[in-house]
């Protein structure tokens, strides 16, 4: 049996209105001739969805994308969201540091306890690597690192003095600033480069219901009701192809042509 996943942005605040969204989404989906379930699954596990073949939307991380995915799955698009000077399907990370903290530049972060969300998170872990390796010395340039888990736990540890700076995916920072208080306690120092938005996606085994499962997202958001697209920060759909995300397999490895190969 088919199953649908969109655990990305998933935060309990906001939980009504994901499911909101794949209402939206599913419906044009039955309209267009798919059999699509009726609710989202949630797990604890989404690498085991993301390499499922019944897995018929989801959406997964640019970095494990480019790293362990292409056998397995296809890309559809990404989400748009309200971001400032941002291409529609981009997104980047906010650099946060205390709010009181006095760095002013990413060059100032050297030694700086650093946390990140997870070790294959493109916005956590893999932006903030290739923003600072031209600053690496002897593959070194944060001090002590905390893998905190989630953006918002990242949020925490630097709002709590538990870490000096994190990278943080810009689309968790706008829910962090509408539901998370530790937000208050942290400001933004730099962004990162714009990416390709988190990757929807289908598995190989759907491959030929591409063109359906665009279409009915694409639909699915224009069609959502105007409360949660506000709530989701939402604006819209972009269709892409997996060859979208080959920049993040060259930032990586301009990385480690610098001689900085992991972030910590």
């Amino acid at each position: 049996m088919t199953f649908a996943s969109l655990p990305m942005y998933d935060w309990p605040e906001v939980h009504g209105s994901i499911d909101q969204l794949w209402h939206s989404i599913a419906e044009e989906a039955r309209q267009l001739g798919l059999a699509v379930p009726e609710e989202l699954t949630r797990t604890t596990d989404p690498v085991r969805q993301w390499l499922s073949p019944e897995l018929l939307v989801g959406q997964t991380c640019g970095l494990p994308l480019v790293q362990r995915l292409d056998a397995s799955v296809v890309v559809l698009g990404s989400f748009a969201f309200d971001l400032p000077d941002t291409d529609p399907g981009d997104y980047h990370s906010v650099v946060i540091v205390a709010a009181d903290a006095p760095p002013a530049s990413l060059s100032d972060l050297a030694g700086a306890r650093v946390a990140f969300n997870a070790r294959d998170s493109q916005s956590g872990h893999a932006a903030l690597q290739h923003a600072v390796a031209p600053m690496a010395a002897d593959g070194k340039f944060f001090g002590p690192s905390i893998e905190s888990g989630s953006h918002r736990a990242s949020i925490t540890a630097v709002g709590e003095g538990r870490a000096d700076v994190a990278a943080v995916d810009a689309v968790s920072w706008l829910l962090a600033l509408d539901q998370e208080p530790a937000a208050q306690l942290v400001r933004v120092l730099a962004r990162t480069e714009r990416t390709p938005g988190l990757p929807m996606i289908t598995s190989l085994a759907h491959s030929a219901d591409r063109p359906a499962l665009v279409e009915a997202i694409s639909l699915g958001v224009e069609h959502l009701h105007p409360d949660s697209r506000r709530t989701l920060h939402l604006a819209g759909f972009r269709p892409r192809t997996r060859a979208d995300y080959d920049i993040i397999a060259q930032r990586l490895d301009r990385a480690t042509e610098l001689g900085y190969p992991t972030l910590a």
